[in-house]
């Protein structure tokens, strides 16, 4: 009993932005009812700017350690040079803190160098989002890389667990293909929110007629979650068929496509009713964009991953059009979230809004509430701890 009380465990993460806070936030929840074990979190030191607006109550077992990290210029090294410098920073931690259990929000990135640096000095147990497997055109180089890192990730003795998320299926395939066990299962987990406002209401706030139909597309604005494929859309469509319409864009539009987000938005401004929310949207933002959607829009170009826009989808029973291939395409289908369509790109999208495609959209709530079940931030945390 003793060993279990004093456990010690680290989360180490190098960016704060989008779901990673999202993640390490449930974990802290987790942390605070959970007195077998010391947690330490060990971040850059501008965790305000994200973390700022979520309550992060004090607890004896918790303790956090921030350190100096410019993220854009993580970001700008080049794969190898950002897996060496931040397999080396955690290596330091490691031997700083000399906690044994470390929990990474993310592992490819740490990849391949890390097992190099660490050794058998730490038990890494990571998340893994990017799964190759749904990758349907990847170059021979890619390929290569992907396969050395898996086998690292399956017989480097650092490595205790590897989560893949949201995919069963990945999770026998390379359990087989690697013989081992160490790759297991875990849900994107969704933030059970309430919408206090009444549907009409938050329709006459945003100006948005009640015989219009709502689309929306949400999260991180940016050119792989194909927010500007939507806005070339509704260059192709008819103006008198947009005319009921409205299409609401939520969450900071990112600096690669700023300029020309803002200039297709100025030129649409007379053809169709837009609004945007260019900033850190609070979740009470997205339970009200969800209670006046009649559809959620997800070309994303990355389809080899889950993404939590289904977890809103699911909570709040919004049908999605998205991609059909890839692990996003398995989500949409087996959970009866919506309808994919290959490819999802502006063209398609135009026809899908033209030809009143949409209206043959539709969700199971059966199955969506099966899928919120799977996808509580106590399961989640259930099959990370």
């Amino acid at each position: 009993m003793h060993s279990d009380i004093t456990r010690k465990i680290a989360i180490f993460d190098f960016y704060l932005g989008g779901h990673h806070i999202e993640y390490l936030h449930h974990i802290y929840m987790h942390a605070v009812e959970d007195t077998t074990a010391n947690y330490t979190f060990i971040l850059p030191n501008n965790f305000d700017k994200f973390g700022g607006k979520m309550s992060w109550p004090k607890a004896d077992n918790i303790k956090f350690i921030f350190y100096e990290l410019d993220d854009k210029y993580v970001r700008s090294l080049k794969a190898l040079e950002k897996s060496r410098m931040l397999s080396k920073l955690l290596k330091n931690f490691v031997n700083k803190t000399g906690i044994k259990d470390f929990i990474l929000i993310e592992t490819m990135v740490f990849m391949p160098y890390l097992p190099l640096y660490l050794g058998r000095k730490a038990k890494i147990t990571s998340i893994l989002y990017h799964l190759p497997m749904f990758n349907e055109n990847t170059s021979f180089k890619s390929k290569i890389y992907s396969k050395l890192n898996f086998w690292l990730l399956a017989s480097t003795p650092c490595f205790k667990k590897i989560c893949l998320l949201n995919s069963p299926e990945a999770v026998e395939f390379y359990n087989k293909k690697f013989r081992t066990k160490r790759f297991s299962f875990i849900p994107d987990p969704y933030i059970p929110i309430k919408c206090e406002k009444i549907h009409s209401a938050i329709r006459e706030e945003l100006g948005i007629s009640l015989s219009k139909m709502v689309f929306i597309h949400f999260g991180g604005l940016t050119r792989r979650k194909g927010t500007l494929e939507i806005l070339d859309a509704l260059f192709l469509v008819d103006k008198d068929c947009l005319k009921n319409m409205a299409f609401i864009f939520a969450g900071r539009v990112i600096e690669d496509i700023k300029e020309e987000f803002y200039n297709k938005i100025n030129q649409l401004k007379d053809k169709v009713q837009i609004i945007v929310f260019d900033q850190f949207c609070e979740y009470s933002l997205f339970a009200e964009i969800c209670t006046v959607a009649d559809y959620i829009i997800i070309p994303y170009r990355n389809t080899a991953q889950s993404s939590g826009v289904c977890s809103y989808a699911a909570q709040f029973k919004v049908p999605v059009i998205g991609p059909k291939e890839g692990l996003l395409g398995n989500i949409i289908n087996n959970y009866k979230l919506g309808i994919g369509f290959k490819p999802l790109n502006s063209i398609t999208i135009a026809k899908i809004l033209q030809e009143s495609i949409y209206k043959e959209v539709t969700m199971s709530e059966e199955y969506a509430s099966n899928y919120q079940r799977i996808s509580t931030p106590e399961h989640f945390c259930q099959c990370l701890i």
